[in-house]
């Protein structure tokens, strides 16, 4: 409800035949000052613009157009001292403080109140303007509403009534406010209140509150605080629209010390170097530890390892046990007080593995390294002189060698190991060594021996090699050589032997293949004949100790290669893909598994010719004419004759390819024949009909 407002009301006579009056105030130090106009029919005059706290003089003086009546003094005054202002009403822990704003020249005030369901202003306090403006109104009832009026006092009067203050209802205070620190913040809780719905939690920082928040629980955490700062919490309670106050011996002071976060903990050869994050507002650090067993629990309780100052933020740690995993904490300390209880960094101390030796292996450096207590893994690293280092291979924990196959012959290697348990790692020694790089041998069968060759490998001297023949399990060194070729001639047939080498360079070996490169010694194949079959060109060889199978190559004049055109377990084969009229050379090597012999280069040549076909035979009386038809790369052909049960037996060479007939005049009348022929073109000759063609000659 709103009072009248803070006005002077002029009241005087009315005069006739004027058009309204002009009225005038003044005081004993001031001369008359026009404070307004009204109309001829206006009953009074409201002075809303008074300075309060002085007397006043009034005079209301007709005019008629422009024109006035003089000014008349009047022995009549009014005091006019203004109403409060600000007027507030709030809960405090026993009763409800009434405020307000000074008023000048007031001598006192009266303090009036109303409940929300009764309009009746009762006087409840006076109160001398020489005290603290507010009144405690304690006779008060819980959850009920009121309202507040003030009017000010002067020994010659008072003032209108204030505005009315906002509605309020008692509520008690929140108690039992506490405050401690945590990992998130400051956690703030305190009594659940009868009457609240929810709560407002205010902080105060320097003195200046604010409300961070509001909650229908009895707890909350202030998250935006900041490390090293001092704060106040107080909390207000809410019933409906109305909120309660805040208690004087219920706000809690607290300085936030933020918990130190451990960002790394790092393995050195006989140390563990913690560290963590510089914290606001401390005055030192106090580091804890705690032993871990292998499920992962703690073993007994932390304890405080060491006590450092604000400006130390890492530790050295030496009393450890290598291969044992441990936990650490930090609290960041402010006089008697420390952080929350911060999180905790799980780290297991590993012992440095140690390089135990650097050696030239077989296509690479073997790094080996002593096993390392509890390490789930192990990382090789690597690097030249003047570069970086590089991880090149990760292995388990069963493992503690490696053969670097990455190098290159006579450059300069550093290496180092790390050992691996989960985000743990162990510090590192460093070792170097120059690659000495290790022979690729080829092993061959020649005619009579086996000849192993391998790859140059810059900087060695000589060379050693090395056997195992059959029955053998150790290498035997066979020769030093200072070339890259050896030739074994202490072998023999179907036997299998392993060869291997190594480089020297007068100080250091190489590495070797340890497996070495197997072969099986098989001779060439001893080429035993090549003739003109009927449906191809038939090669025969002997057979050679030791082999399983037998691979038949050839190669048409006019080229240098090879093909490997069958391989078979027999000792002979056609080749029936052999083309009329050209000359092939034809070779054989022996074979077992994937062991190879060596072949006979030169091969047996042949010209492939088909067997003619016998066309007919006759007789008459100059004779037996006898006929075929013509070979394609021919030159002449042979013609054959047999009696009987006798020998076939060539008769007569006939020249010229395409000449396909003979006149046989050495036949005797009532005997009988056989004929066959065949082609021929030099010292190559085809297959000829063994069966001939059968004639009685009757002349």
């Amino acid at each position: 409800m709103l009072f009248p407002v803070q006005i002077v009301l002029l009241y005087f006579e009315k005069v006739d035949g004027v058009d309204g009056y002009n009225i005038y105030r003044r005081t004993d130090d001031t001369a008359w000052l026009k404070a307004g106009s009204v109309s001829k029919d206006a009953e009074f005059f409201e002075d809303k613009l008074v300075p309060g706290g002085k007397e006043y003089y009034y005079c209301a003086v007709p005019f008629i157009g422009n024109s006035e009546s003089q000014k008349v003094s009047t022995e009549n005054s009014v005091y006019y001292i203004k109403a409060p202002q600000n007027v507030k009403a709030t809960n405090t822990k026993e009763a409800i403080e009434v405020t307000w704003d000074v008023v000048s020249g007031a001598s006192g005030y009266c303090v009036y109140r109303k409940t929300n369901d009764n309009d009746n202003l009762v006087l409840v306090a006076s109160v001398s303007a020489g005290e603290e403006l507010k009144y405690i109104d304690t006779n008060v009832e819980i959850s009920e509403i009121y309202s507040y009026v003030v009017q000010a006092l002067s020994n010659k009067g008072t003032s209108f009534y204030s505005e009315e203050s906002p509605a309020t209802m008692r509520i008690t205070c929140v108690t039992n406010v506490s405050a401690e620190r945590t990992v998130e913040g400051i956690y703030v809780k305190w009594r659940n209140h009868k009457f609240a719905e929810s709560y407002i939690v205010c902080r105060a920082e320097n003195g200046n509150w604010k409300r961070i928040g509001e909650t229908g629980e009895i707890d909350f955490t202030d998250t935006t605080v900041e490390s090293g700062k001092i704060y106040s919490y107080s909390v207000i309670p809410v019933v409906e629209e109305f909120e309660g106050g805040i208690a004087e011996d219920e706000i809690v002071e607290i300085k936030y010390i933020a918990p130190p976060t451990i960002t790394k903990a790092t393995n050195y050869k006989a140390t563990v170097k913690v560290e963590w994050t510089s914290v606001a507002g401390a005055e030192k650090y106090k580091l804890q530890r705690v032993t871990v067993n292998s499920e992962g629990e703690n073993v007994g309780s932390y304890k405080t390892i060491k006590t450092l100052s604000a400006s130390e933020t890492s530790y050295k740690d030496t009393d450890l046990v290598a291969g044992r995993t441990y936990r650490y904490r930090a609290f960041a300390v402010w006089g008697e007080d420390e952080c929350a209880v911060p999180a905790s960094f799980k780290h297991t101390f590993l012992k440095v593995p140690e390089i135990s030796s650097l050696s030239n292996a077989y296509g690479g450096i073997k790094v080996s390294w002593k096993s390392v207590k509890n390490a789930e893994k192990y990382s090789i690293m690597r690097k030249e002189s003047g570069g970086d280092w590089k991880t090149i291979k990760t292995l388990s924990s069963s493992k503690n060698s490696y053969v670097d196959k990455t190098t290159k012959n006579g450059v300069k290697y550093y290496y180092a190991v790390k050992a691996i348990k989960g985000d743990s790692i162990s510090y590192y020694e460093t070792k170097s060594f120059k690659y000495f790089g290790s022979p690729k041998a080829t092993v061959t069968n020649k005619t009579s021996a086996i000849t192993v060759t391998w790859d140059k490998i810059s900087g060695a001297k000589s060379y050693y090699v090395y056997r195992k023949a059959p029955g053998e399990t150790s290498w035997k060194r066979i020769a030093i050589v200072t070339k890259n070729i050896y030739t074994d001639s202490n072998v023999k047939n179907g036997k299998i032997y392993k060869y291997t080498v190594k480089a020297y360079n007068g100080s250091i070996f190489s590495g070797y293949n340890t497996s070495g490169w197997t072969i099986k010694r098989l001779s060439a194949p001893k080429l035993k004949s090549i003739t003109n079959a009927t449906s191809g060109v038939t090669i025969k060889w002997l057979k050679v100790t030791g082999a399983s199978k037998y691979i038949v190559m050839r190669k048409v004049k006019g080229s240098s290669k090879w093909e490997e055109i069958k391989t078979t377990t027999s000792l002979s084969f056609t080749d029936k893909t052999a083309k009329a009229g050209k000359i092939y050379t034809y070779t054989v090597k022996a074979g077992y598994g994937d062991y190879r012999s060596i072949y006979i280069a030169d091969g047996l040549k042949i010209k492939r010719m088909s067997r003619p076909t016998l066309e007919s035979v006759k007789s008459s009386k100059s004779g037996i004419t006898f006929k075929w038809n013509e070979v394609t790369g021919a030159s002449g052909y042979l013609v054959y004759r047999k009696t009987g049960s006798g020998e076939w037996a060539q008769i007569a060479k006939v020249t010229g390819a395409t000449t396909t007939s003979y006149l046989d005049k050495t036949a005797k009348k009532g005997k009988t024949y056989y004929y066959s022929v065949r082609a021929y073109s030099g010292s190559y000759k085809s297959a000829y009909n063994t069966t001939g063609l059968k004639i009685k000659d009757k002349y």
